[in-house]
């Protein structure tokens, strides 16, 4: 789906969900994602749908923290360790650096306390550990990149829940966790100075080089231009599979690999109400032709025996 563009090692340019596009375009080149046979179909596994859906919720909460004023910096999907994992936002103020993990979870049930978290029902307790490692992660590498011990917070963001019970502080260890809906987050953020100007500028200037997260930093494309080819993928997959996300938060079963055909409802209604006509046409045909014979042949009877 287009030509790659100039690659850049600068982390301002990844966009929302960078490494998610760049997994969903290989989908694609690889087709592995594609039009399906039958008409109004795209075609799209299971691992695939996972990264989708994380591409619209961490485009959602990236939408949030734009609102933020310019004493704030924000990166999107960092890079970290030494192999393919990323942090979904990396949030920089004056009240600290947050590490945001997001998860598109509409219509979904949200509990946590402590250790524990629940998403309809369904143990999610990984998502508390993960958010852990990316803020002790994010504190040693800043840490070491600045010269002090930086004041590092981390957050699961749930992206439009039905509902969020904290029915105690998330954490351990005495490290708190914040568990909060993107309408949440702004406050969050907004709270008490941890940093001075200096300290700040510091740690803005460290965190926007990609060799204090990753080991081996890649170039990769232009946020911009993932951006854009994923808009072009959303495009064609139309509405009905951001629909589908709860059924599969709530489920725990294995994988399904085979692909899933998305049937995009905006395209040519017209045609399928016909088909649906014809074949309702065809039914009553079935019916009637052999009422009609039986009617004939009992008349043809009545009238030789009646005689």
């Amino acid at each position: 789906m287009g030509n790659a563009g100039e690659l850049t090692h600068d982390l301002a340019q990844r966009a929302p969900g960078h490494s998610l596009i760049e997994k969903l375009l290989d989908e694609w080149n690889q087709g592995r994602i594609h039009f399906g046979d039958q008409p109004d179909t795209v075609e799209i596994d299971e691992d695939a749908r996972g990264w989708y859906w994380g591409v619209l919720g961490e485009q959602r909460v990236a939408a949030t923290l734009s609102t933020l004023g310019p004493e704030w910096t924000v990166l999107h999907s960092v890079p970290v360790g030494a192999g393919n994992t990323d942090i979904d936002h990396v949030v920089i103020g004056p009240a600290g650096v947050f590490t945001l993990n997001t998860k598109y979870s509409p219509v979904s049930n949200v509990w946590t306390a402590g250790r524990g978290l629940m998403v309809n029902g369904e143990s999610r307790a990984h998502y508390l550990r993960s958010s852990m490692a990316e803020l002790q992660r994010a504190s040693t590498a800043l840490s070491q990149a600045a010269g002090f011990a930086v004041p590092v917070f981390s957050a699961l963001v749930f992206v439009d829940p039905a509902s969020l019970t904290v029915k105690a502080p998330p954490g351990w260890d005495g490290t708190d966790l914040h568990v909060v809906s993107e309408r949440g987050l702004l406050p969050l953020l907004t709270r008490r100075r941890e940093m001075s100007d200096e300290q700040l500028t510091t740690v803005m200037d460290a965190a926007l080089r990609a060799e204090t997260w990753h080991r081996s930093p890649q170039p990769s494309r232009p946020g911009t231009h993932l951006t854009q080819e994923f808009q072009a993928l959303r495009d064609a997959v139309g509405p009905a599979l951001e629909t589908t996300r709860p059924l599969a938060a709530a489920s725990s079963r294995p994988l399904d690999r085979r692909p899933a055909r998305t049937h995009i409802p905006s395209r040519r209604p017209v045609r399928s109400s016909r088909r649906r006509r014809r074949s309702i046409g065809e039914e009553l045909f079935r019916l009637v032709v052999p009422f009609v014979g039986l009617l004939a042949a009992w008349y043809y009877l009545a009238s030789i025996f009646g005689k």
